[in-house]
């Protein structure tokens, strides 16, 4: 029996029914990395916003987010994001580590933490060492990034951003990017 599953919009646009997607079957290739799935099922682009907040002890006074510009694309399960974040230097009172929130949606990678790399940045000079470079991941189950810095020479890896060293009192800007992938 034939349903209709899709159909075409009076704008010329292809609307798919519920649960429904484009199937990709055909281009199977099997073996031990098969395909969890070839069904191109969603696809959704947008803009979001991003706050800080930090581990221990949240701002007496947040920072003012002079630019908070956050773009997205969504295809399948997978969503690539950039974000451009500005902020001025009142923030005051936080405490601990210091935390990105806002992602469009939840980090659902498995057991794997989904890593973000920044374009660029313009920090306080107290943020980062001369041997040091900026980097953050997602937590599984999270949708916010964990930020943090790590050596040059590796040896002892990831650590996370200190509040002090990076927005109380201190202004910056950066631009955020990564992918991570959803239910």
């Amino acid at each position: 029996t034939w349903s209709t599953n899709a159909r075409f919009t009076q704008s010329g646009h292809l609307r798919m029914g519920s649960n429904k997607g484009i199937d990709f079957g055909d281009t199977a290739d099997g073996g031990a990395n098969a395909n969890l799935s070839e069904i191109l099922d969603d696809y959704e682009e947008g803009n979001f916003s991003v706050s800080f907040w930090a581990s221990s002890g949240n701002f007496s006074t947040a920072p003012s987010l002079t630019n908070n510009n956050g773009r997205y694309v969504k295809v399948g399960n997978q969503v690539t994001f950039s974000v451009y974040v500005a902020w001025s230097n009142n923030g005051a009172g936080g405490s601990g580590n210091i935390y990105c929130s806002g992602l469009p949606f939840t980090n659902n990678s498995g057991s794997v933490y989904s890593g973000v790399y920044y374009g660029w940045w313009h920090l306080h000079s107290a943020a980062l060492n001369s041997d040091e470079t900026f980097t953050g991941y997602i937590n599984n189950g999270q949708s916010y990034i964990v930020m943090g810095k790590s050596h040059i020479d590796a040896n002892d890896g990831f650590q996370a951003m200190n509040v002090n060293d990076f927005m109380n009192g201190k202004s910056g800007n950066m631009q955020i990017n990564g992918h991570y992938y959803v239910s």
